[in-house]
């Protein structure tokens, strides 16, 4: 399969010969969503598209007509199939041969719009998908609450507790104890050991045991 890329997308496409065939799929199974179905490879238009399922029999058409409820149309450049609104939901099975691939770069994939202006992209979910990860990481650096570890980094918000007291970090320290108020604040103090309780009632004397031999 020979590959070509201009302009960040990259197209594969087979040369249809014997040392590089088209790919036959044979009664694929697709799901009718928004009207479409995007088929996995680019059909090859000579052999073309069909579409099978229960109970339906479809008409490939070829102009730009409105299409009737068994009709369906067939993008052969970008590989997406289009049907009749009242066929969503639907499953097909659909036969072909496959010529090839077109990968787009996320940027160009729109996901919203206004007024015929492209308003958001997968690139712009992905970038902020990425920022509040990274935004979590850095939250989850903070959310230590452990017992102090002399051989542990501690970060500015790290607590630990430290003979009984919990102490919060402010200056990035390893090797210095809580106690040390340049690295350390106290959040809260050990508390004062209790009063002894009330001695209890004492109780039952118990049997005697049996006199040894």
């Amino acid at each position: 399969m020979a590959q070509i890329t201009y302009d960040n997308i990259i197209v594969k496409r087979r040369a249809g010969t014997q040392e590089d065939p088209y790919i036959h799929y044979e009664n694929q199974l697709y799901k009718i969503i928004n009207n479409k179905i995007l088929l996995n490879e680019i059909p090859n238009r000579f052999n073309k598209v069909n579409i099978t399922s229960e109970g339906i029999t479809w008409v490939e058409i070829f102009d730009d007509k409105e299409l009737e409820i068994n009709e369906f149309k067939t993008d052969y450049i970008n590989g997406i199939i289009s049907f009749h609104p009242d066929r969503n939901g639907i499953t097909v099975y659909i036969d072909f041969w496959g010529t090839g691939v077109i990968y787009f770069p996320s940027s160009r994939i729109w996901t919203q719009s206004e007024l015929g202006n492209v308003t958001e992209t997968l690139k712009n979910i992905i970038d902020n998908g990425q920022q509040a990860i990274t935004a979590l990481d850095e939250v989850n650096e903070f959310i230590v609450m452990e017992s102090y570890d002399n051989s542990k980094t501690y970060k500015p918000l790290n607590k630990v507790s430290y003979l009984g007291s919990t102490y919060q970090c402010i200056l990035e320290t390893m090797g210095n104890i809580p106690t040390n108020t340049t690295y350390w604040i106290l959040c809260a103090s050990k508390g004062d050991k209790g009063e002894q309780g009330i001695q209890g009632i004492q109780g039952e004397q118990g049997v005697k045991g049996d006199k040894g031999d």
